[in-house]
């Protein structure tokens, strides 16, 4: 995630507390989102509002997914074929993510632009994107997907753009995990 300074829609964002921005932007708060999560109840409502939402094949969209966690966390527990399209703004934690994704499956199949993940009787493809969120299209009309969610982008946007992904996703009929 990248600072938000730019104006949009003729309105400044607001920025985050300073020190909530400060823990972003370090990378620690993906880095410390694996342990922080697991085991938690955030972790089973949204493994229990994916489990109702999310079809068999499904495409999922992970807004600001850091190291992938999310993905890890959820897949498992999902329809058998999945296709994820982790979208953040920090190229070095999609590339941490990558990585960890190879190393978690069981076995992994890298191109260029995407890995194709088996994971407990899982097939899991994840496409990935590096984008400034405050410039990007959120209907996300490319991928269609069934699910948009995210982790801990909704504490650094304003309400504004959350107002556009919410519209987006409705428009979509894709099903919004906050």
């Amino acid at each position: 995630v990248r600072p938000m300074n730019t104006v949009h829609y003729g309105q400044p964002p607001p920025r985050p507390a300073r020190g909530l921005w400060d823990y972003a932007s370090s990378g620690r708060g993906a880095r410390d989102y694996d342990a922080a999560v697991q085991g938690t109840p955030l972790l089973d409502l949204d493994l229990r509002f994916a489990e109702r939402h999310f079809p068999t094949p499904g495409r999922l969209v992970d807004l600001g997914c850091g190291t992938g966690s999310k993905l890890r966390a959820l897949a498992p527990s999902l329809p058998p074929r999945q296709h994820w399209h982790l979208v953040d703004g920090d190229a070095a934690l999609l590339a941490a993510a990558w990585v960890r994704l190879v190393r978690w499956a069981d076995s992994a199949r890298e191109t260029e632009s995407e890995i194709a993940l088996d994971k407990d009787g899982c097939r899991i493809r994840v496409s990935f994107e590096c984008a400034d969120l405050t410039m990007r299209d959120l209907h996300f009309s490319d991928i269609a997907p069934d699910l948009v969610t995210a982790a801990a982008l909704f504490d650094l946007v304003s309400l504004q753009w959350l107002e556009r992904l919410v519209a987006a996703s409705a428009r979509r009929r894709a099903a919004l995990d906050a």
